[in-house]
């Protein structure tokens, strides 16, 4: 008849007072202990700002990247400024630029 009791490697447990998974078992009973697994950091949201009219610091792509201490091939290399790419001299008062 089963008592409740497991021997393992000269170890007993009883299990039905043992309360924890299969990790913190292995671990009481001399298993190797499982690897702690975090999970990766959420990705950043996104930052955009929008062009203004001539002259202000937002009224060129070069002016938004050094506003934002980045690089206009930087700025550029974000997939939402694909437009513009072929022409970064060419933007008009409201269009959205991402710059985080």
């Amino acid at each position: 008849q089963f008592d409740g009791t497991v021997v393992v490697s000269g170890q007993g447990c009883d299990l039905n007072a043992f309360r924890g998974n299969l990790a913190a078992y292995k671990a009481l009973v001399g298993g190797a202990p499982a690897p702690v697994v975090t999970p990766p950091p959420p990705a950043p949201t996104p930052v955009f700002v929008r062009v203004t009219p001539w002259p202000t610091r937002y009224s060129s792509l070069s002016k938004i990247a050094a506003a934002h201490s980045i690089t206009l091939a930087r700025l550029l290399a974000f997939p939402e400024n694909a437009g513009f790419r072929k022409r970064p001299g060419v933007v008009f008062p409201g269009q959205r630029v991402r710059v985080k």
